[in-house]
């Protein structure tokens, strides 16, 4: 007489701890805490002042009419127009 050997046929499933409700409450939570925190920071955006709100200042560390300062005015005068903000 052959004994047989029951097999089954689904995959063995991980036994269930006794956290496992806690952490998918925490993760659900933790999901819609972003859903609900996202769309607040997409329209956040809007109220920002225009960048930038104060004159540019150009800093060059020579002394006037030399050749970084003959380079850095038509620089300045581009970048002013480039941005259309003020550029000293």
């Amino acid at each position: 007489m052959r004994s047989r050997i029951r097999t089954s046929t689904h995959a063995m499933a991980l036994p269930r701890g006794a956290n496992d409700g806690a952490m998918h409450a925490r993760l659900l939570r933790a999901c819609v805490v972003v859903a609900c925190v996202f769309p607040a920071t997409a329209f956040a955006q809007t109220a920002v002042a225009p960048f930038p709100s104060k004159p540019i200042r150009v800093v060059v560390g020579f002394s006037p009419g030399s050749n970084s300062d003959s380079l850095a005015r038509p620089m300045a005068q581009r970048l002013s127009e480039t941005v259309g903000q003020t550029v000293l």
